[in-house]
């Protein structure tokens, strides 16, 4: 019983080593029988007759066994057990490999990824209370963030009292994140709104785009989100979150900043 252990433990640490179930027991096979045809082998290892024949031949070429010389038929034998380490040292070789190859892959196995974490998602925000969600969570953001659309039409919206309380309110949560500028291109209106000038006008920056003043809607980027806001009949605000599209928006947004004259910006202060 103990016999059938011992084998089974070996046969388990062959495997360990990278050989086949049947590469095991043809190989243990071969080295308790001493020299012996293929169909010896095959019985003794309890393998297809057909199989053996081929395992030997892979036995053969890893060195582990080879053939009889100078015999009538064809016989095997099995060559020393330290042969083996040639197995571990063919591990080793393949575990750098395996991590060189891993090192080329994992930029690309990432993008694969990053595709299905950032695909896009998109959330609906009703009335001007979802708008004011939206303000206050692009004012809590740390970076710069980018607003293109009217003012005038906020203050009509909200009312006046309204939307003072919102600038007070994003005011602060734009010092909790450490100030960051908000870049916009509104109406003139934005000049009549006597709290962006009375706190902190720098941490601001308006360029004036005439023809938005006919406009009820707008635009904010954050981070990776691009917030669409419509301050007509029926309010509503929708944020889409994907990279792709904010990086294109965010670059036209630039393109219209920088072609607007850059003195309207201080006009009023």
């Amino acid at each position: 019983m103990s016999d059938t252990n011992d084998r089974k433990k070996m046969q388990e640490s062959l495997e360990k080593l990278g050989l086949s179930e049947n590469e095991t027991k043809v190989y243990l096979a071969v080295l308790g029988l001493g020299p012996s045809p293929a169909v010896v082998i095959a019985n003794q290892a309890q393998v297809k007759r057909s199989t053996t024949y081929l395992v030997l031949q892979h036995l053969i070429s890893m060195g582990l066994v080879s053939e009889v010389a100078d015999s009538k038929e064809k016989m095997f034998k099995a060559e020393d057990p330290d042969r083996l380490t040639k197995l571990t040292r063919k591990m080793r070789r393949r575990v750098v490999d395996a991590e060189i190859e891993l090192e080329k892959l994992l930029p690309g196995l990432k993008a694969i990824q990053k595709k299905i974490i950032e695909s896009p998602k998109l959330n609906f925000y009703q009335g001007l209370e979802g708008i004011k969600t939206i303000t206050e969570e692009a004012s809590a953001y740390p970076e710069p963030w980018y607003y293109f659309g009217p003012v005038g039409e906020w203050m009509k919206s909200f009312s006046q009292t309204g939307f003072e309380e919102l600038v007070l309110d994003t005011r602060e949560y734009r010092h909790k994140v450490g100030r960051p500028t908000c870049f916009m291109i509104t109406d003139s209106d934005y000049y009549k709104i006597k709290l962006f000038q009375k706190f902190e006008p720098q941490i601001r920056q308006a360029r004036i785009l005439s023809s938005l003043s006919k406009s009820k809607s707008g635009f904010a980027i954050y981070g990776k989100k691009l917030a669409l806001i419509s301050l007509g009949d029926m309010p509503f605000g929708a944020v889409i979150e994907t990279a792709e599209v904010v990086d294109l928006v965010k670059m036209m947004f630039l393109f219209i900043w920088q072609s607007l004259p850059e003195e309207k910006a201080s006009k009023g202060k």
